[in-house]
């Protein structure tokens, strides 16, 4: 049957007989199937959970890109809503903070802070892990920050009660104080720190706060000459200002480091999530390597299977030429099994042996084949499922990149917000500073008593209004035949002409605004082609208050390239601004020029143009007392009109007047600079002379009365009689001390005069 191995002694016969070369060559391949198939079980049990391992990661993989899309998402809405607390915090009440600014954000804040719990929930990695806690750290900064800068801000708005509302309200009572006890030249230095905060309220820059303070030390400097008691005072309300400004100073600080730390978080959340999804991509590729390398295990151990029968074939044919056919069978069923074919039988043999390999072989084909079809049945199912992986992947991937795509177009939206809203801000900051600077002016000219004053804040504000722009303000002159420049700024301050006739502006011939945008295709005014540019476009606006026309504003623009590509809004708001600047110089100069019209009212007779009664009592008074201080002689000099009922009898009431009117204007005529002629009353007037003696008040009135005998007055085609008065003279302190006495002696002196005869001067004989 076969060759056996020589075993010595009884024990070797009896293992020759119980295994022979055959037994021990089938139990050698029995071996190595059970190998084969033991392999291909492990192998498929790693490539099951490799594939789950791969799903689980993709699944993980979108849940993660969509949590980290709405954590961006949710720390770009808090950015933009600190873009709005810091544009608009000075125009929210206090009350309003909470529910603008902080409630939102924090709500948001919540949002990411739960997206965030729910990432940590789906990662099992630690690197993963730990950038999640990183990230959550960084929200809470960014937290904290913003509480701390919301408020901040409330402190800082001027709203209802914040530090600037308080700066300004100490402005206001410094102001006060320096206009009682201060000179000009400390009104001109707080009107420097009043500019020097509005510069420091718009940028809050460090070179803005130390003019503040430069400003303030020169105010202090500049009344160190004053007395104690007002300098005391003074220095008390600056003090409280200085410490005012300090305090938000310190705010204005803390609020812009605030804003850097949580810039910087915001900053430093975006790579870590960034880096987040990175991990997440290549958890995702080594376990789709996992199953790439399991196949190929799986077809090598297969293959080295296949080998290693072949292998024990050949050394059964080298052994023995009996089962040289079986050997032949067993390798084209080896090649078979090799090329796929597990349909593939060995045929039974006499030899036991190999009919138990035969068994064993057929057995293993058919298991394989089983285990082959139920393999390709779950490749199949397992290629659906990661056909639908790569679908919703896919999917992902463009979700993402949707995402990507948006979330740049957000950044790209907001760095043009940022940057709108920085224009925005500086248009704003503009517009207030030329709302506060037309606020000021108005208040300023609403306190003026003169024009010059008026004309003295126009050109202090004009020029800082209107920086770009040259102008001039013309005014009519009182027999309005001329128009003349009364404040310039820019290059017209040099050039300006003094005057011009009305009919030379095209404003006052149309009676309304006249507007030149273009020089070579509209009509020039008269004087802009004398004294002007013809070249550069310029407006005219006439200034009119109650119904009587004052004169015009001029503006000549620049024609700068960037003016000219100025928009239509902002060449709008400068003719407004234009505007509003003529109406409110006109309704000033008309109030200023009403005032003194009232008071002249109030002081001066209307029929003589004199002095009245009631401004000789408080002339009288006052002319006293200076002579008493610098003891030196007034003399008050009372006449009257002779036989003036006469005239009112012979000629009518408006005779009268008319003789009453010609005297007044004597008086005028006659009188010197300083001296004070009034109408006592009916035809009665007063002549005060300060520092005249008595022979220089005769004289005066001698000359008087010589003059008011050659007065003429043609009436309805007649001269009147001709116009005697007489004199009553007193001098103090010769003929009274007082007012009362001094007035009292010269009417004495007068009823003497009339007693005597008229028509002459009588010295008083009263002694005080």
């Amino acid at each position: 049957m076969g060759v056996a191995l020589e075993l010595p002694g009884e024990k070797k016969g009896f293992a020759r007989r119980r295994f022979g070369l055959g037994t021990r060559i089938t139990l050698g391949l029995a071996a190595v199937a059970v190998l084969v198939v033991l392999a291909g079980i492990v192998l498929r049990a790693a490539q099951e959970s490799a594939i789950a391992i791969l799903k689980r990661h993709l699944e993980e993989e979108a849940r993660v890109s969509e949590l980290v899309h709405r954590i961006r998402t949710g720390l770009l809405e808090a950015r933009r809503h600190d873009h709005d607390l810091a544009l608009s915090y000075r125009q929210t009440p206090s009350e309003a903070f909470a529910a603008r600014y902080g409630q939102p954000v924090a709500e948001l804040l919540a949002t990411v802070r739960q997206d965030l719990e729910r990432l940590g929930g789906i990662v099992r990695d630690p690197g993963i892990l730990r950038e999640v806690r990183g990230i959550r750290q960084l929200v809470e900064r960014y937290g904290t920050e913003y509480a701390a800068l919301v408020d901040l801000h409330r402190r800082m708005g001027s709203a209802d009660g914040g530090l600037e509302a308080q700066l300004r309200d100490q402005e206001e009572q410094l102001e006060a104080a320096i206009s009682q006890r201060g000179s000009a030249s400390a009104l001109e230095r707080f009107k420097a720190l009043r500019f020097a905060r509005i510069d420091y309220f718009a940028r809050q820059r460090p070179a803005e706060a130390d003019a503040v303070r430069a400003s303030s030390q020169a105010l202090a400097r500049d009344w160190t000459a004053s007395p104690p008691p007002a300098r005391s005072m003074l220095d008390a309300a600056l003090d409280q200002y200085r410490h005012l400004f300090e305090r938000y100073v310190q705010v204005v600080e803390e609020a812009s480091a605030r804003r850097a730390s949580l810039l910087q978080a915001a900053a430093e959340a975006e790579p870590a999530l960034e880096r987040v999804l990175s991990q997440m991509r290549s958890a995702r590729v080594l376990a789709y390597y996992s199953v790439s390398l399991n196949d190929a295990i799986g077809y090598t151990a297969g293959i080295v299977g296949l080998i290693t029968l072949l292998a024990a074939g050949w050394m059964v044919l080298a052994l023995r030429r009996n089962v040289m056919r079986a050997v032949e069978t067993a390798v084209d069923f080896a090649r078979r099994v090799e090329l796929g074919d597990l349909s593939a039988r060995i045929a039974e043999t006499e030899v036991p042996v190999l009919g138990r390999l035969a068994e064993v072989l057929n057995k293993m084909a058919s298991a394989l084949k089983r285990v082959r079809d139920q393999h390709t049945e779950q490749l199949w199912g397992l290629q659906r499922e990661v056909d639908s992986l790569r679908g919703r992947v896919a999917v992902q991937d463009k979700i993402l990149q949707a995402a990507q795509a948006e979330t740049r177009s957000l950044e790209q939206q907001a760095a043009r917000s940022a940057q709108e809203l920085a224009s925005a801000q500086e248009e704003v900051r503009t517009r207030n500073r030329e709302m506060m600077l037309f606020n000021e002016m108005s208040s300023l000219l609403h306190t003026c008593r003169s024009e010059r004053e008026a004309f003295d804040v126009i050109d202090l504000y004009a020029g800082r209004l209107f920086p770009l722009e040259e102008g001039a303000l013309y005014f009519l002159n009182p027999p309005h035949d001329r128009l003349e420049c009364l404040a310039a700024w820019g290059r017209l301050f040099q050039e300006r002409p003094a005057s011009f006739a009305p009919e030379a502006c095209l404003a006052l011939r149309r009676g309304h605004v006249h507007q030149v945008e273009d020089p070579a295709a509209s009509p020039l005014c008269e004087h802009v082609r004398a004294f002007g540019d013809p070249q550069r476009p310029y407006l005219c606006l006439p200034m009119a208050a109650g119904g009587d026309t004052l004169g015009i504003v001029h503006l000549s623009f620049p024609p700068s390239e960037a003016e000219m590509e100025a928009s239509a809004a902002a060449r709008e708001h400068k003719r407004d601004m234009a505007r509003a600047l003529a109406d409110q110089i006109a309704l000033a100069i008309s109030n200023i020029r009403l005032r003194e019209t009232l008071h002249r009212q109030s002081i001066r007779d209307p029929l003589t143009g004199l002095f009245n009664r009631r401004y000789l009592e408080e002339s009288l008074q006052r002319e006293v007392a200076r002579a008493e201080r610098t003891a030196r002689p007034l003399a008050l000099l009372m006449l009257d009109v002779d036989h003036f009922k006469r005239f009112n009898d012979s000629y009518g009431h408006e005779a009268g007047d008319a003789v009453l009117r010609a005297l007044g204007r004597l008086l005028r005529q006659s009188v010197r600079e300083g001296d004070i002629a009034c109408r006592f009353g009916g035809e009665e007037f007063v002549v005060l002379l300060p520092e005249a003696t008595l022979e220089t008040a005769q004289e005066r009135a001698e000359r008087i009365r010589d003059e008011a005998r050659r007065i003429r007055i043609h009436r309805e085609g007649r001269y009147l009689d001709p116009v005697s008065v007489s004199f009553g003279v007193a001098i103090y302190p010769d003929h009274g001390v007082s007012a009362e006495t001094l007035l009292a002696a010269a009417d004495a002196a007068l009823y003497r005069a009339k007693s005597s005869g008229r028509d002459r001067v009588m010295v008083s004989l009263r002694a005080s």
